[in-house]
């Protein structure tokens, strides 16, 4: 048996997506989006019918907090609920991160300290139960991590045209001629 995705007859979708950007004061800021949705397959597939479908959603954010001498701390989240796709079931998944930063070298400089998946919790677990095929999968990755970034900026941070014409605009000019 080989089972893709062009093999489903008929997969119905319907999602709708929220996200909130909020100043709650001057040192707090946030965002957070929130998708529902509802997946619905069936299909006839080797001799058999698939049927599933369901309910999820998928939260994410971010928290950042402006802290004294310009320095910045940042939470951030993500959960996936339990959720259907094409024969599978999903269970809940999520993470939380950390992250903090500061400018150095008058602002050219950025140094940026960042632990991701803090609980070590992000995995992602499937199972299908169809056709006399039972699958039980737990994938896991290598997402938690303590990383540090030094950033630094060379020249301006703008650029300027000073009036320079570009070969378009020359090409241009003699097609009006």
């Amino acid at each position: 048996m080989r089972y893709t995705r062009a093999n489903l007859d008929r997969v119905r979708d319907v999602t709708l997506t929220l996200t909130a950007p909020t100043h709650l004061t001057t040192w707090w800021r946030m965002q957070h989006t929130a998708v529902l949705f509802h997946t619905k397959t069936s299909s006839n597939f080797d001799g058999a019918t698939i049927g599933i479908q369901a309910w999820s959603l998928l939260a994410n954010g971010q928290q950042i907090f402006t802290l004294p001498k310009s320095m910045t701390l940042e939470v951030s989240y993500t959960y996936n609920a339990p959720s259907a796709a094409q024969i599978y079931r999903a269970r809940a998944s999520g993470t939380i991160n950390l992250s903090f930063q500061k400018p150095v070298l008058k602002g050219r400089g950025n140094v940026q300290v960042t632990a991701a998946d803090l609980s070590n919790t992000y995995r992602e677990a499937f199972y299908s139960q169809f056709n006399g095929i039972d699958v039980d999968i737990m994938q896991t990755r290598n997402v938690q991590q303590l990383s540090a970034r030094f950033t630094y900026r060379f020249g301006k941070s703008t650029f300027s045209r000073k009036g320079r014409v570009s070969g378009s605009a020359e090409d241009e000019g003699r097609a009006v001629r």
